[in-house]
């Protein structure tokens, strides 16, 4: 799981709620650096090659080369498929290079057409980057695919996605982008060893952290077991406290009400139990090195999960789970179409086949099964017996729930079912101000630190002095610009509701 790690920062970078450049098929492994900008005879030429792979009925679809690129022999099966099955379009990716700024070359292919389908999430790779996802939909060369998603050759690409991961990417109220299927919320589990703890004890656990220590009393633990082995998440313990995180401020979840965090009491007296904790040695900050051996061992009574991946899967039976309180947030989607593309109702039948339809997904993301990989114990592994991971292309594409798994996927089993259970639950809490984005052209400088400056404060619980830090990142928000934020911020949501 190390390699989600790193990717799932991209993803939080990307998708605005966000990498390494692709030396080799399955496992890229350096992060890409920004090269200087090509002189302009330069991108001429990078722009005559691009154009050479239009043909008839083809579907060009654009995107970034940082993560490297889908094989060609993947993609001529797909296409084999396609007219085997009496489609008459076939595909075409074209990859702007990382060395030329993604935003610029895609407003252009945008404008012209020449291309039908892009990939948005890329835009924040781009070095000097000239706006973002939102910009470049103001521009007006985005098609609004509303008229489709509620017509009936739409529901299933509609259904690909759930209802609020829709609202979540919508842009003033439209929906122009798909959202990635990869895109992973926080939606973990407090775990509780059975060896410990009974049903009936946890199910009387409020979602109290002080309740924790209660439960912890009496129990009898060898030196090695953690008694409260936790991963720590600023956005996670806003929604416990009823709150959302919004870029270094919190939003009510029943009201969007924008608020400094350090006003939020019920905030603080998370972080103050979570503290009081820490102090008698009963909880311990995730340590990812050492987290397989600590899990797999049972050396822990308690375990906030923060992935749903293999290692999980595999200890399920001997925990009690009780799902964390999660809420969606505004993203800006992955995948949009031209509104000039030259193959417009082509590449949405195209895309709804590859978001719904596992045979074509597979296809493009792993190749032939038996020839480019096989499938042991359910997992894809390559043709010598080892793990065969393509999560790369699946964020490239946004195409993730179709797909076959790999040892290291979120979502490893029953990917769909164990996304719905996740989704159906009451853990979900609505959020009013879904749809809504932040606008930061609109902060200056000392503005945009305060992000960095109110993330470092989800570690206040691990201070020797609680209180006295508490106030020292109090007075850091203010320094930073806090109250001017939360002002902007209330600001741009009155004009958001109005648009309504």
């Amino acid at each position: 799981m190390k390699k989600k790690i790193w990717v799932w920062a991209a993803l939080l970078l990307a998708l605005s709620c966000s990498i390494l450049a692709c030396g080799k098929e399955e496992k890229p492994s350096e992060k890409p650096t920004q090269a200087p900008q090509p002189t302009k005879v330069q991108q001429q030429e990078e722009k005559e090659g691009e154009e050479e792979i239009r043909g008839d009925g083809m579907v060009i679809w654009t995107m970034q080369d940082a993560l490297g690129k889908i094989p060609e022999s993947n993609i001529n099966l797909l296409n084999e498929k396609l007219k085997a099955d009496g489609y008459s379009c076939t595909l075409a990716i074209r990859y702007v290079p990382q060395e030329i700024n993604y935003y610029e070359r895609l407003s252009e292919l945008l404008r012209t057409g020449e291309t039908d389908i892009a990939t948005f999430s890329f835009i924040s790779f781009s070095g000097e980057k000239l706006g973002d996802t939102i910009s470049m939909i103001r521009e007006g060369n985005v098609e609004p695919l509303g008229d489709y998603l509620s017509a009936q050759k739409g529901q299933a690409l509609w259904n690909a996605c759930y209802e609020e991961q829709w609202k979540a990417s919508e842009i003033e109220y439209q929906n122009y982008l798909i959202p990635s299927q990869t895109l992973i919320w926080d939606k973990g589990y407090l775990a509780f060893h059975r060896d410990y703890f009974t049903e009936e004890e946890v199910g009387q656990f409020s979602w109290d952290i002080k309740e924790l220590g209660e439960l912890l009393e009496g129990k009898d633990f060898s030196q090695e077991v953690v008694p409260i082995y936790s991963w720590n998440n600023i956005e996670s313990n806003a929604c416990l406290s009823g709150y959302l995180y919004l870029q270094g401020v919190f939003a009510e979840l029943e009201t969007g009400t924008i608020k400094n965090p350090f006003e939020a009491e019920q905030y603080k007296e998370l972080l103050r139990a979570m503290n009081s904790l820490y102090q008698k040695g009963m909880i311990r900050e995730r340590d990812r090195d050492k987290e397989e051996d600590i899990v797999e061992n049972n050396n822990f009574a308690i375990w906030r999960v923060a992935e749903i991946d293999n290692l999980f899967e595999k200890q399920k039976e001997k925990l009690i789970l009780l799902q964390f309180p999660y809420a969606y947030q505004s993203s800006t989607g992955n995948t949009g179409l031209s509104k000039n593309a030259k193959q417009k109702e082509a590449a949405l039948e195209l895309l709804t086949l590859l978001y719904t339809e596992a045979d074509y997904a597979n296809l493009l993301i792993y190749g032939k099964e038996g020839t480019d990989y096989q499938v042991i114990d359910g997992f894809v592994c390559n043709m010598r017996g080892e793990p065969k991971d393509n999560y790369f292309y699946c964020y490239m594409t946004g195409i993730y729930d179709n797909v076959l798994p790999s040892v290291g996927d979120y979502y490893p089993i029953s990917r769909k079912q164990t996304k719905d259970e996740l989704y159906y639950s009451d853990a979900r809490k609505k959020n009013v101000l879904l749809g809504f984005h932040i606008d930061n052209s609109t902060f200056d400088e000392q503005m945009l630190s305060l992000h960095s400056v109110v993330w470092d404060t989800q570690y206040l619980w691990m201070e020797e002095n609680f209180e006295e830090a508490w106030d020292a990142a109090a007075q850091a928000f203010l320094e930073a610009g806090g109250e001017k934020v939360v002002a902007e911020l209330e600001r741009q949501i009155e004009e958001w509701k109005k648009k309504r």
